[in-house]
């Protein structure tokens, strides 16, 4: 049984996915992700959620509090308006003008997403900086954390699964494939040659963008991946050190227990 008044939920709503963790303290216990639908209601949200808190014997009134970290603006109005309706209780919102562990050294920190924050104060506790963090989203992201818990930006490339699509799109005889390992890196026919391509191809970008942020920090600080297809990806990448799916989760509970 879960300590009831030391739970919180933490909600990651992404381009594609929406994930969702549920913490007693510090521990994560129990994670759930959804497709992200900005046109979903707020009661059609609420079902879902309250769906996966019955199936681990949690009610609306056990919950401590929510944090969300959310890129879609469309979907933070209808979590913010579940959780002030549900929980009776002001949600944590993720921006850069909460209190956190890091300072945001960037031309325009209110552009930062709240996931990429989420991602920095989560790898600062990771290690200590100098860190990359390595997102394998819909958008595949790496966000440079420096000495002095500085954040100071980062990249931002097309995720694995929008190169696909338009390769897909604009090709006549290019056809879907499964994204699992491939074979070999020399394909004998165009599905294994398009999966060597987008894992072999993505895993080499990301080594060689983690190779040029040290080269421009002068330091051969760690990198860490999460994100959806990080369990896919980084067993090719050599530059990384770690992974963790539930990176963003961490980073979000700790912006809430500075902010609730």
């Amino acid at each position: 049984m879960f300590e009831l008044s030391t739970m919180t939920l933490t909600i990651d709503v992404g381009n594609t996915e929406t994930h969702i963790g549920l913490f007693r303290e510090d521990v994560l216990e129990k994670d759930w992700r959804l497709a992200t639908h900005p046109i979903r209601t707020s009661d059609e949200f609420a079902r879902e959620l309250a769906g996966f808190l019955d199936s681990e014997g949690v009610a609306w009134k056990d919950l401590a509090g929510v944090v969300l970290g959310s890129v879609v603006p469309a979907a933070t109005s209808v979590v913010e308006e579940t959780a002030r309706l549900r929980l009776r209780k002001e949600p944590v919102t993720v921006h850069a003008g909460l209190g956190m562990p890091i300072e945001i050294c960037t031309r325009d920190p209110h552009q930062v997403g709240a996931d990429r924050i989420a991602n920095a104060v989560a790898g600062c506790l990771w290690r200590e900086p100098p860190v990359i963090v390595v997102d394998l989203g819909t958008a595949t992201t790496l966000d440079v954390i420096a000495s002095g818990a500085r954040y100071i930006g980062g990249v931002i490339c097309p995720g694995v699964v929008a190169s696909v699509e338009e390769l897909v799109k604009r090709t006549a005889k290019l056809p879907s494939v499964e994204m699992r390992e491939p074979e070999r890196v020399i394909g004998r026919d165009t599905e294994e040659c398009m999966r060597s391509g987008i894992i072999y191809g993505t895993a080499s970008q990301i080594d060689g963008l983690i190779s040029r942020v040290r080269d421009e920090l002068g330091s051969s600080c760690p990198a860490i991946v999460t994100g959806g297809w990080a369990p896919t990806i980084a067993p090719f990448c050599a530059n990384v050190e770690e992974v963790d799916r539930h990176l963003t989760l961490k980073g979000l509970k700790v912006l809430y227990d500075l902010n609730c």
